[in-house]
């Protein structure tokens, strides 16, 4: 599990998704977020509890474009999470 500033998400490897287990801000929309590495699709709309990033592959990495963040990296060809960052890109 993946735990940053924005959301909590927690890795699937078996159904190749990532969940969005806990908001930890309001507002926040789908259309803020870019898959910068590997590929997954993402919904649309506001982010809820429970949305579901699907069809990941490689090491998929998220980013919170408004903030420059990096909401975490995951490794679908091994199951592991390379990188959770939840400082800001400068």
């Amino acid at each position: 599990m993946v735990d940053h500033a924005l959301a909590r998400l927690t890795m699937d490897k078996t159904q190749r998704s990532l969940v969005v287990q806990k908001l930890c801000q309001d507002g926040l929309k789908w259309d803020d977020y870019e898959v910068c590495s590997g590929q997954a699709l993402l919904p649309s709309g506001p982010v809820a509890e429970g949305d579901i990033i699907w069809n990941c592959m490689g090491n998929v990495a998220l980013r919170h474009v408004p903030t420059n963040s990096l909401l975490g990296a995951f490794d679908f060809s091994d199951g592991s999470i390379i990188n959770a960052v939840t400082s800001q890109k400068k």
